[in-house]
């Protein structure tokens, strides 16, 4: 099974977002099945039922290793990685949104507590280290934020990549945590669950009684990123306009958690004049704005 060369002939990611930016690379012949970059999943077909494969077909997902038990093992990313990317500062342009907004010395409280790093081979680039309960470095994902406005820029591709790829990694299986996930042994407090990592990190400074989290994605959230979550209150926060989406979600992953949805930012939406798509901290920043 070969990547398609022409990723852009799929509409739509098996994760039922749109590919116009070709974040979905099919493989071959196929339509639903190839690697999303947007949310880190490969959809690989079910060879155990008849999807039109002619003859046997062996598949072992690149940077992939097995167990004896026929499992991915999940693989890690060595800290040096990361302290590296902690030693240089100078040119993130998401640090320096966050210094504007709260300060120089607030801001090196929050990067260094949610291990947010700087690009040396994409200057301005930020990674998002995801540490996970145990401390192990699941991978990195980097993206570059505008240090004025503090919104992604999306205009290169691919806007988002990753530390694992991007160094070239062998026999790399990705087993994606929530952002943030390494705060949870440190804490007792009700957990706030958002969409994005930059949501999670300006949430954190204004509402600090909760311990935020990421998905890092709409569809990023499983029941698998839930495990450590058992003995915790948990709230998910989603974006306008994906309160539905998560409601539905939650029934189906609520089972032995103590799990709530919140529809302020729905209620919000009356009363703010705000883009389509706003998340919590958008609301946070604007109120921090109004009230100085």
């Amino acid at each position: 099974m070969e990547f398609d060369a022409n990723r852009f002939r799929v509409k739509y990611c098996p994760c039922n977002k749109s590919n116009k930016d070709g974040k979905f690379s099919p493989f071959e012949g196929c339509d639903e099945h190839g690697y999303c970059h947007s949310c880190g999943k490969t959809f690989l077909p079910d060879l155990s039922k008849d999807e039109g494969f002619r003859f046997p077909v062996s598949f072992t997902p690149r940077g992939s290793r097995k167990r004896e038990t026929g499992n991915f093992e999940t693989s890690y990313v060595p800290k040096r990685y990361l302290d590296a990317s902690m030693a240089i500062f100078g040119d993130n342009h998401f640090f320096r949104f966050l210094v504007d907004l709260v300060g120089e010395k607030s801001a090196e409280g929050l990067v260094q507590k949610y291990w947010i790093g700087s690009s040396k081979q994409k200057p301005g680039h930020s990674v998002f280290w995801q540490v996970d309960y145990e401390g192990k470095i699941r991978t990195g994902k980097i993206i570059e934020y505008d240090p004025l406005t503090g919104k992604r820029i999306k205009g290169n591709f691919p806007d988002v990549s990753w530390v694992h790829s991007n160094l070239s990694m062998q026999n790399f299986h990705l087993q994606q945590c929530l952002f943030g996930e390494h705060l949870l042994p440190q804490s007792d407090a009700m957990v706030a669950i958002v969409e994005s990592e930059k949501t999670a990190v300006i949430a954190s400074y204004f509402c600090p009684q909760f311990v935020w989290l990421a998905t890092g994605g709409k569809q990023n959230l499983s029941p698998s990123k839930l495990t450590r979550m058992a003995s915790k209150e948990v709230i998910l926060f989603p974006d306008n306009g994906a309160y539905h989406d998560w409601l539905t979600l939650s029934e189906r992953l609520s089972r032995g958690l103590r799990l709530k949805v919140s529809d302020c930012l729905e209620k919000i939406d009356n009363c703010y004049a705000f883009e389509p798509g706003f998340d919590i901290a958008d609301f946070l920043i604007q109120e921090s704005r109004v009230s100085n």
